[in-house]
């Protein structure tokens, strides 16, 4: 299956010619994010993490921005979610477990919440 027949699929025509449309008024942006190293990763690309699809559905982004080692989002991961005003031993505890679990060959991934 080609690309054009995979995005016929997920994406409806509006949507599919709202892009085709926009491609002048982004070329800026993309030259921005290509300039600071950030990449464009699409759902149909390889490396577009497939648990994310397989939770989300059509409901999963169609576009990643990725700067870094895209490799990591197909790998096992979990989340830590970090709050500003955490006490030490919490911020110990977190440690520790990302630090096992890193051992394990997992990706951590950490969200700081707001206050």
């Amino acid at each position: 299956m080609d690309d054009a027949s995979t995005l016929k699929e997920i994406l409806t025509q509006d949507q599919i010619d709202a892009y085709l449309n926009s491609t002048e008024t982004i070329q800026p942006l993309l030259i921005r994010l290509e300039e600071n190293d950030v990449k464009l990763l699409n759902f149909i690309e390889n490396k577009y993490p497939q648990r994310l699809i397989a939770i989300l559905g059509r409901a999963a982004p169609p576009l990643l921005m990725v700067k870094g080692n895209e490799d990591l989002l197909n790998k096992q991961s979990v989340v830590s979610a970090d709050h500003e005003k955490a006490s030490e031993k919490g911020l110990r505890t977190a440690y520790d477990c990302a630090d096992q679990l890193a051992r394990r060959d997992f990706n951590i991934n950490v969200v700081m919440l707001p206050v």
